[in-house]
């Protein structure tokens, strides 16, 4: 599922509206939560300087506490060796945070806690399409056994749920990405059986696919970036702001609409993808 000069964009690729976001963060958080955690903020932000690496890591788990108990096990925190064009990621195999040393140790508490935030909302909805499909998502994340079961025990998504439209983008576009990898790996293998999310507004289907059907999907690059990275992005922009009103906020990935731009022009995923 990719965007191709000259045609149209595919529905599963057209952005959500604000409305979903918007609605997410209503049902979701009361007022009081993001001033108690502004308050948790405000008081580690002078201390930061003085801070050694424990201390900061426990600081963003207090914050976790505060903020995404019910929707999403604490990831594990960890701090790894300097890098230049990651600063931070997030793995699902076995649930972890893992931080650029520099980046960790040389900025400020602002920009830590915001990249924080996006890697935190790619547990949520990773967390999410776990209750939303365990058999393709599990296929997918391939998370450890602990964070399966924990998904078990809270059970499906709540056909209501605000969060369930944000969940389905979030496991088509792993899956996308996955099958696009698969694809150019596996590219003579006729038995091998992929499964595709097929969209009908917000009702999920899903079917099997085997042999050269399997190769159709698509690059998946621009389903990866579209619906996982730059949703995350917004989420994350949102909560900053609510968290830290006058807090400067840099957008890692563009707004959807200029990155559909930037590739009917021509401009390669990874390239669009940059801000």
């Amino acid at each position: 599922m990719y965007i191709q000069q000259g045609k149209p964009i595919p529905d599963e690729l057209q952005p959500l509206s604000a409305e979903v976001y918007n609605s997410f963060f209503s049902q979701t958080f009361k007022p009081t939560v993001f001033q108690e955690a502004n308050q948790l903020f405000s008081r580690n932000r002078t201390e930061w300087a003085y801070m050694q690496k424990e201390a900061r890591i426990n600081f963003l788990q207090d914050l976790h506490l505060i903020l995404f108990p019910s929707l999403v096990p604490l990831p594990i925190t960890e701090i790894t060796y300097d890098r230049i064009r990651f600063v931070a990621t997030f793995h699902s195999d076995d649930w972890s945070m893992r931080f650029s040393g520099n980046y960790f140790k040389e900025y400020n508490c602002e920009q830590v806690v915001k990249v924080w935030i996006h890697e935190t909302f790619h547990a949520i909805l990773h967390f999410a399409s776990l209750r939303l499909n365990p058999e393709i998502a599990i296929g997918v994340l391939i998370p450890p056994v602990q964070i399966i079961d924990l998904a078990k025990q809270k059970g499906n998504l709540n056909p209501k749920s605000s969060l369930l439209p944000i969940a389905k983008r979030n496991l088509l576009g792993m899956l996308d990405r996955s099958m696009g990898n698969t694809a150019y790996q596996h590219n003579n293998s006729p038995n091998r059986t992929r499964a595709v999310l097929i969209k009908n507004e917000f009702s999920t289907n899903l079917i099997p696919l085997q042999g050269q059907y399997a190769n159709l999907i698509g690059i998946g690059l621009d389903s990866y970036y579209l619906n996982v990275e730059i949703n995350v992005e917004n989420l994350t922009e949102i909560l900053f702001k609510k968290l830290i009103p006058i807090g400067l906020f840099r957008r890692s990935y563009p707004a959807a609409q200029e990155y559909i731009k930037r590739r009917l022009a021509g401009i390669a995923p990874a390239f669009a993808a940059q801000n």
